[in-house]
């Protein structure tokens, strides 16, 4: 089949003098690293727009050409097509996958099959640019309000600055594709389409939404941890913490931000919890977020706290109160409470009162 790859490229370029053979194979990566209109006039000496010309001219010969070659009508371009199912847009890196496992090509060989989707003039293909990956589409139309479509919700995510749950982003993109392409995609579909943009992303939290919002690309471990603390609900000791963290940077999905992917070690965790104020130490290695309200002194101070409010308070009531705000033992809680404070008849006071 890699044969087949190679004669068929040859046959497209037989028409162009060895100067636009040249230049198309260094525009597209063929046999060269792809160059600049600019890195190739100088091999020349010639300016980049004539660089310019030289590539149109030779690509208006090859796309003609491309539509009398039988391998990319007959072959090439129905596999194309099949792999863009029902929805009929992909990202190129998507389709190029699917070829390169037909084709057994290598990296280099990739780019020829890149090169064959962008001339056929039946395949219409968006280069990448700051808001969308290389995509391609057999239906024109499908191409231009795919991405009308992912503008506008790219618009929407920013301005509401939210977040949604993949069920229900995937719900209400479906219902988008259907108002719009008239098409009942299914998840790998919807899916895919979503990889079009570079603009929408998650978190390994599986909520979805503007790439720029500080849960799907937090930027620092300290905003990691908040937001595991806050998923989470509850204090967590730090190791605990470690292990999320780890657990999440390996979850294999190509919409999480690479942010999420970041690995730390247990020290690291431990010693931002330490020193962020944000985070309050809770007890036995626990750790809260100080907007939870807990008091973030010593237990005993604490309880210092809670029985001079009270003036006087049962132990098992002051212990119920502890509890409330910090894990800490029955024995630890004892020792703490005859040595700093006055009993009797089971009743707590200040030992100065």
């Amino acid at each position: 089949m890699k044969e087949q790859i190679y004669s068929t490229l040859d046959q497209i370029l037989s028409d162009l003098d060895s100067r636009e053979i040249d230049v198309i194979k260094k525009r597209f990566g063929i046999d060269s690293p792809i160059l600049s209109l600019e890195k190739i006039g100088r091999g020349y000496n010639i300016t980049r727009e004539r660089v310019r010309q030289i590539q149109n001219n030779a690509l208006s010969k090859i796309i003609k050409k491309s539509l009398e070659n039988k391998f990319l009508e007959k072959t090439f371009y129905p596999q194309v097509d099949e792999f863009l199912g029902n929805l009929k847009v992909k990202r190129e890196v998507y389709v190029i996958r699917k070829l390169q496992a037909i084709y057994n090509v290598n990296y280099e060989e990739e780019n020829i099959l890149r090169f064959f989707l962008f001339i056929y003039p039946k395949i219409f293909y968006d280069r990448e640019n700051q808001e969308f990956f290389s995509h391609l589409s057999t239906i024109k139309e499908f191409l231009e309000e795919s991405k009308v479509i992912l503008s506008h919700i790219h618009n929407r995510l920013k301005t509401l600055n939210d977040l949604f749950k993949e069920e229900e982003f995937l719900n209400f993109l479906e219902r988008e594709i259907k108002k719009h392409l008239g098409i009942d995609p299914d998840l790998e579909e919807l899916l895919e389409f979503i990889k079009i943009s570079k603009l929408i992303r998650k978190n390994p939290l599986n909520e979805l939404g503007y790439f720029e919002h500080p849960r799907i690309s937090p930027s620092s471990l300290n905003e990691k941890i908040k937001i595991i603390l806050e998923i989470e609900g509850k204090p967590m000791h730090f190791s605990e913490i470690w292990e999320k963290l780890k657990t999440l940077s390996k979850i294999e999905d190509e919409l999480i931000h690479p942010e999420w992917k970041k690995d730390y070690n247990l020290h690291s965790v431990h010693n931002v919890l330490i020193l962020d104020p944000n985070f309050i130490k809770y007890g036995r290695g626990k750790y809260a977020l100080k907007e939870w309200g807990y008091y973030e002194g010593h237990i005993v101070d604490l309880m210092k706290k809670i029985v001079k409010e009270r003036k006087q308070i049962s132990i098992d009531e002051l212990y119920k109160l502890v509890k409330d705000q910090r894990e800490v033992s029955e024995n630890t809680f004892k020792i703490y409470l005859y040595k700093y404070f006055k009993i009797k008849n089971k009743i707590v006071t200040l030992k100065n009162a």
